[in-house]
Parts: structure tokens; sequence; C-alpha cells
């Protein structure tokens, strides 16, 4: 396989890896890796990895996992080991042994250390490396061009390039929340890619919330708080992912105070994301709090039909395959969560399409996602009772009785809004199926559902949570 199939087969692999776990252990764990090489007899993948701790961590908790995607997206050769090798060095005798489903350690403790001032300045020319020869890059491919908007996301990509024209001058800080895969990470590198190619000598940081969090611990032990002050607080630009894990984190939450205090008095742009607005984030201080409100706050919400199908097109483009419109709604029909997942789909389909040397019909995308389409054998009104009923800690007995509790009330109007929207029931059927008489019933609980939603967040990630167990389970 050449370079640019094994780079298309490791993102296979890393879109899959990424709806499994949160967004702050995929960027420490997987982020800057890659496949570089896949040998034979014994088929073997010799991944790179950036220092030896996230070697040592993906050999003894994600080999299983790693092993059975690659499997999954290189279908024509069954691969049987895995070898991680640190870039620039020579390759680790960290491997997979699958005929004892055991691991391999490196006996080697050398260079096992957390991710200590790995934040970085990023320019349109070159990376900042840190000492240890760790690079995070921002990512050039996050631009504006190959950002779709949509609804979902318009105000916040319309704030997001205003503010790129002129950093620090309007809407500082610029708040951005949302679900997961729904697009933050995307329109923050956007951001700070476009002010690098305008202000190429501006002192861009981008980093997540994590990283922020290590590094501070890592520069009190070392006694190198001074270096850790000034990378941050010289910043020209400040981007920092996944803000909502500061919070509980006291003394890392104080430091960060100081250096958004700092930052905001000599309008340098401050950007942030959470999968959640900065009211609903527990044990967050209130002058944190405040301060995380003065600006913009925006959200990002789940793409609709239109939307999906653009991102879907644009995704195939980039990748030279030109998918029917047919492939195109059949994928936006059924896969409805998040962006990511949409690549995850589109990336399955075109691994498989080049590898295979195929060419992408209905017939074939229905055949390649017919285990993530499918509707659950028990999808009946009854299952999103069940659902809904699990996700709220609330019996069943409760929902179906007369009791008006406020929990108990919305859990029943999710259920009536899920069965109309997922099931297409009529309202009668609806009013039944939970125990109610009159049919207006449920023509209010599920018209007070859809009014709220756009304004709601609570709302919608307890909706969308409800409706992601359905499809899964």
């Amino acid at each position: 396989m050449d370079q640019q199939d094994l780079s298309l087969v490791w993102q296979g692999v890393l879109e899959e890896v990424q709806k499994e776990l949160s967004e702050a252990n995929f960027k420490t764990w997987f982020l800057s890796t890659r496949l570089d090489t896949i040998e034979t007899d014994p088929v073997k993948a010799i991944i790179t990895t950036p220092n030896n701790f996230v070697s040592k961590n993906l050999q003894e908790r994600y080999s299983a996992k790693i092993l059975k995607l690659l499997q999954k997206n290189y279908p024509s050769s069954s691969v049987t080991e895995l070898e991680f090798k640190v870039a620039g060095t020579k390759r680790s005798s960290a491997r997979k042994n699958t005929a004892t489903g055991n691991d391999q350690p490196d006996n080697s403790r050398a260079g096992y250390r957390s991710n200590s001032r790995s934040s970085f300045t990023s320019s349109s020319s070159q990376k900042k490396q840190d000492p240890r020869g760790i690079v995070l890059p921002i990512n050039p491919k996050y631009t504006f061009g190959n950002f779709v908007v949509g609804s979902s996301n318009e105000l916040a990509y319309t704030v997001a390039q205003a503010i790129a024209k002129e950093p620090g001058q309007r809407f500082n800080p610029l708040f951005i929340y949302g679900g997961v895969g729904l697009g933050k990470t995307h329109l923050m590198q956007a951001v700070a890619n476009a002010i690098l190619e305008t202000h190429p000598e501006k002192n861009v940081v981008y980093t997540s919330t994590q990283t922020y969090v290590n590094d501070f611990l890592d520069s009190i032990r070392n006694k190198a708080t001074s270096n850790f002050i000034e990378t941050y607080n010289n910043a020209d630009v400040l981007v920092i992912d996944d803000i909502q894990f500061i919070a509980g984190k006291d003394k890392t939450m104080e430091e960060f105070f100081h250096t958004f205090n700092i930052l905001h008095q000599n309008n340098k742009q401050i950007i942030l994301s959470a999968d959640q607005p900065p009211r609903s984030i527990p044990t967050l201080p209130d002058r944190l709090r405040s301060r995380f409100e003065w600006g913009m706050t925006v959200d990002v919400q789940s793409p609709d039909f239109e939307t999906r199908c653009a991102i879907i097109q644009s995704k195939a483009k980039a990748q030279n395959v030109e998918l029917d419109y047919e492939s195109v709604e059949f994928i936006a029909s059924n896969i409805k969560n998040n962006i990511r997942e949409l690549e995850g789909a589109i990336n399955q389909i075109l691994v498989l399409c080049q590898v295979q040397n195929l060419k992408p019909d209905l017939e074939l995308v229905k055949s390649i996602l017919k285990s993530a389409t499918k509707t659950p054998k028990r999808f009946t009104y009854q299952h999103i009772t069940a659902v809904c009923c699990e996700h709220f800690g609330i019996e069943e007995s409760d929902v179906l009785s007369a009791r008006r509790d406020k929990e108990i009330a919305l859990t029943r109007q999710i259920a009536m809004y899920l069965m109309r929207t997922e099931l297409k029931l009529s309202l009668p059927k609806i009013a039944s199926a939970l125990g109610r008489k009159d049919h207006t019933t449920a023509m209010h609980s599920i018209n007070k559902i859809t009014n709220n939603l756009d304004e709601d967040f609570n709302l919608r990630r307890h909706v969308g949570a409800i409706r992601q167990k359905l499809y899964e389970q």
C-alpha cells in the first residue's frame, strides 16, 4: 500500500475510535499518531506515535481495539500484529501478541511522561516544536473554506469569521458550546488558521484543557512555573478546547483566571469550547463563569438534513470521489447524530472503495452501512418508553400513571416526541401508548418539546442522548 492508502485506512480507524472516546482522551492518545506501514509475513501494522508515553498507553489500553478496527478498515489483508515506534527513533519493541491476547510492553521506562509543556505556537509557514520533540500542530485542513455552514452553526461561523478579521477587538472571549462531533474544534482551528494567514506575526497558542492542566501540574513539579506563565500569558490568540474539564481543579482554575485577565485586558483574543454553556458547567466558580460570558456565547447544534447532505458531498469531493445523490441522501437520512459519525461512515465507504477499486453506488453504500443504519429489533414505542425511563432513572409505571411530577412529565413528553419523530405514530396511538385518553395531550407534549428544543440546551442534550441510545441498541 502506498502512503495515501495507509493514511485513508488509518483515518477510518481514527474516525471510529473518536466515536467511542471523549475528545480529551482521543486528542491525548490518538491525535498525533499515524499508520507508518503494513508489513507482511506476518501481517504487522507499524504505528508511529509522538513519544514513548503514548506508545505505552496505546499498547496497554487500546491494542485490541486498534487491531479490530484495522482488520475492519483493511479487510483485504488481515493484520495480526501491532508494533509502535516513536517518531524519529528506532521502532519500539512493544507489540500485540494476538495468539495469546497479551501485550508485551517495552521494558524501557525512559521517556514515559505526560505531555507537559506540549502547548504550541503555530504559524502559516512553520510549527514550533517543544523541547522533547513533540509537535502538536494546528490542523491546516481545518479552514473556513471546508467548513460546511447550515442553520445549526451559522451564527457560530459568522462570529468566528468576524474574529478572524479583527482578533481581540470584538466578541472576546468567544465561547462555543455543543455536543460531541458537531464541528467545534474545526471552527476554532479555522479561526486560528485564518488569523495566521493574515497576521503571521501573531502568537497563536492552541491547546486542549487536558494538556493545559498537565502543563500546569508539571510546571509546579519541575519548579518551572515561569515557563508555563510565559507560554500562555504571551499569546496574542489563546484557543482552548474542552474548557469544561478545568472545573473542580482549584489551582489550575486560579492560574487560568489570572491568564484570562491579563490577555483580556490587553485585547488578546480568547476562544474557548465546551460541551455545555458556562452557566451549566458544574463546580465552575462564578468569577470564571461570568468571564466566559463576557463576550459572545454561541452554540452549534446537530446538522439538519440539508447540511448533512452538504457535508457528505464535501467530504467525498475532498477524496476525489463522486457520490450519486441517492447515496448521499441515504447516508444523511440514516446517520443523524453528529458530523463525526457522518465522517466515519464516509471514510469507511471511501477506504473500502479505494482499496478494493470499487465504484460507490447506492447498493454498495447500503451494504457497507447496514450495521450502522439498521433499526434495532425492539425499536417500538415500548422501547422508546423504556429508554426514556432508563435515561432519567424513572419507573415506567410512573410515566404511564397520572402523576405530573416535573421529571416524570418531562420523560413522558420526550417519549411522545420521539414516538412521533422516529416512528411517525399517530397522535391517538401515542396517547394510548402512554396511558392518556385524549390525543390532545400528546399533541401538546410534542409541540412543547419541538418549540423548546431550539432554546433549551439541556433539553437538546437529553433528546440527543436518548435518540443515540435508541439507534445503538
